[in-house]
């Protein structure tokens, strides 16, 4: 479990004073490899088994237990424990740094350490390496290459008290790191509480950081030259790829393009990767699959378990679109409108007019639930039938004007790619002022916050966040929103209910708050965290990785002035004009 004191040395890992949005500063930050939060091991509990911690790094890699003794090595109190006392042997924990540690190819760059496409000018590097441990004895600290040759060590001799070791380090002898372990040497008896690295960011403004943090995370997601993105960064390539968030990896590449992050040749790369990608995928009724996975000969198929999805589709078919019109490419823009229009509305529509979640595994069946409640995710449903049928298209929508359950992203889905739903008058279709809407839905979760005691250190820093996506620990997949207290809350609507707000300081003022208590790491917003600020959860999940990164673009775009060429190619593109007529004619 953190304690208070993680959160008084974080103001001086960070050395920077609360700085105002528009300031250029460069910060260093502290990236976690492990804080043993959930056990591991024999230790495992019933609830944890196969959980996210139990076998991943907060990098969404593997580690382990190494040495003669490794069987003395275990987990107490939200801490690694070794216990040597009486052996003559060593034991200890190897984590991997990039990629699994079978794999010998992947390793970290410390003086480069954001992924290839990522320009040299924003690219940070890692320059020191910390740990936190108690105990007695001897600890030692080590960086290895894929070949287990140290390229780094230290030895840190531990009294009694908790303590804290730093130190820096040159990255330029770091070109290739693979491990990060921390070894007990006989006699020992400690505990580990974390180990992690430091990273140095070039001068940046926060917004500018925000989005940079956020498109490296949902980059670390994508398989280079395949088009296609992990559903989760840990898992291996072919296993459970997520076509939605391939989408919206275009787009945000697309982003990252006009911020100045990548190149122009990376941009049209990502996009025509994927457009090939998303083209050869088995479709059913013109829908795509919501997750596919590799088989014999390299093709994808429907992951076993999933559907074809009808705002899946809508979520990749968007992202393509606006990604294409951003980038000039209408070859691929007019591709996209004409595979659009081979999609059969009338074959996922059910008695009672609701356009249902999609189609089975056979590509035939409907789904038995359908998108029968107000929301982001039922107009962007809308607006593709819109696509595919034109003007005779006659989408029904509920028109409650009520967010499901207060579900944080429901309310701005929409608004990732459209800024007609910012309009404070009512739609067309629904009747519905989405912007009073979006608002008040903000507001009850701040307030759901500061009215409930467990969730006080959240609300002493501003933050809320119930939303949906890995619940506690990675036990499951949560979605309750306001019909639960505020027990887990989730980071990306953080940034996406900026997306409404009158003003966009006071996010930016929580995103700070984030930052300075660890929830948005070098490596990218956590998926969640604990309403007392206790415990979070590190998993690379692309989906509300690109949900984050598209937020904290509109959000920069508004606080700098600066054109939003997302917003602008949703008005510009004939199929998007079009399709939103439907609500905002």
């Amino acid at each position: 479990m953190r304690t208070l004191y993680r959160f008084a040395v974080l103001a001086v890992v960070v050395g920077v004073a609360p700085a105002r949005a528009a300031e250029a500063v460069g910060v260093r930050l502290d990236q976690p490899v492990q804080e043993y939060f959930t056990p591991f091991g024999a230790d495992v509990t019933p609830q944890d088994r196969g959980t996210y911690g139990t076998q991943f790094t907060h990098l969404g890699t593997d580690y382990g237990a190494m040495g003669p003794f490794a069987d003395r090595v275990g987990w107490a109190h939200g801490a690694a424990r070794v216990d040597l006392r009486g052996f003559a042997g060593w034991a200890g924990l190897w984590h991997s740094l990039a990629g699994a540690a079978a794999d010998h190819a992947a390793t970290l760059d410390f003086a480069r350490c954001y992924p290839a496409g990522i320009k040299d000018q924003f690219q940070p590097h890692c320059d020191g390496v910390y740990v936190k441990a108690t105990g007695t004895g001897r600890l030692g600290l080590e960086i290895k290459g894929p070949d287990e040759r140290v390229l780094w060590k230290r030895v840190i001799d531990l009294d009694g008290p908790p303590k804290e070791s730093r130190f820096d380090l040159d990255p330029a002898g770091l070109r290739s790191a693979k491990f990060l372990n921390w070894v007990a040497e006989p006699g020992a008896l400690l505990t580990v509480d974390a180990v992690g690295f430091m990273v140095r960011f070039p001068p940046l403004t926060l917004p500018d950081r925000t989005f940079l943090v956020a498109y490296a995370k949902l980059a670390r997601c994508a398989i280079p030259g395949t088009g296609l993105v992990k559903d989760q960064g840990q898992r291996p390539a072919g296993a459970f790829e997520a076509i939605p968030a391939s989408g919206l990896y275009a787009l945000a590449t697309a982003a990252a393009f006009d911020r100045g992050i990548v190149d122009r040749k990376t941009a049209e790369r990502v996009l025509a990767e994927t457009r090939k990608a998303i083209r050869e995928l088995p479709k059913a009724d013109g829908f795509l699959p919501h997750f596919v996975t590799r088989r014999a000969g390299g093709r994808y198929w429907l992951a076993p378990g999933t559907e074809y999805g009808t705002v899946d589709t809508s979520i990749a078919y968007h992202s393509l679109l606006l990604a294409a019109h951003m980038l000039g490419d209408r070859e691929a823009e007019a591709a996209t409108v004409a595979d659009i229009r081979t999609i059969r509305f009338d074959h996922v529509r059910g008695a009672d007019g609701f356009v249902r979640f999609g189609l089975g595994a056979d590509g035939k069946t409907p789904l038995a639930g359908g998108w029968i409640e107000w929301g982001g995710e039922a107009a962007l449903v809308a607006l593709l039938e819109r696509m595919a049928a034109g003007n005779g298209a006659k989408p029904k929508i509920n028109p409650s004007g009520k967010v499901p359950d207060g579900v944080g992203f429901v309310a701005e889905l929409q608004s990732l790619f459209y800024p007609q739903f910012d309009s404070p008058k009512p739609d067309a279709l629904t009747g519905a002022n989405w912007l009073a809407v979006r608002r008040d839905l903000a507001r009850k979760q701040s307030e759901a916050v500061a009215t409930c005691q467990p969730a006080r250190r959240a609300a002493e820093v501003g933050l809320f966040g119930q939303s949906a996506g890995e619940g506690f620990r990675g036990r499951g997949y949560l979605a309750d929103g306001l019909r639960s207290p505020p027990t887990v809350l989730h980071s990306h609507y953080v940034l996406m209910s900026g997306l409404s707000a009158v003003d966009p300081k006071p996010t930016w003022e929580r995103v700070q708050a984030m930052e300075k208590a660890g929830l948005m790491p070098p490596w990218g917003l956590v998926e969640n965290f604990t309403c007392d600020l206790g415990e979070y959860l590190p998993v690379p999940g692309s989906l509300n990785a690109a949900f984050g990164c598209l937020a904290a673009y509109h959000l920069a775009a508004r606080t700098q002035n600066k054109p939003d060429r997302i917003y602008a190619a949703a008005k510009e593109c004939e199929a998007t004009r079009a399709a939103v007529g439907v609500f905002y004619p």
